[in-house]
């Protein structure tokens, strides 16, 4: 991230902004864009922040899931910032396997 960017209230800012934008329903390739974006800004992300994605619907008009890498995600956050597993997320992370 360009260093204009890269300040703790810049990176809380998108990542409120790129959290409302979430949407697990549109395709699989959205899904997969949200969360790698979601990367970036993960050393903000919280518990309740990553329980929060958990909740929300995955799939789409058709009955079709469009839930991707989430669990590849909940890997990353799991190295990387520990402090944002939640049971819930410890709990999908061990299903997945």
């Amino acid at each position: 991230m360009p260093a204009e960017l890269s300040s703790p209230s810049v990176r809380r800012v998108l990542k409120e902004k790129w959290l409302s934008e979430t949407d697990f329903t549109r395709s699989y390739d959205h899904s997969n864009i949200v969360l790698m974006r979601l990367e970036v800004v993960a050393d903000a992300l919280s518990k309740a922040d990553v329980d929060a994605l958990l909740d929300l619907p995955t799939v789409d008009s058709n009955g079709h899931s469009q839930e991707a890498g989430t669990e590849l995600f909940l890997q990353y956050l799991k190295e990387k910032y520990p402090e944002a597993i939640s049971e819930r997320a410890e709990a999908r992370i061990a299903a997945s396997k």
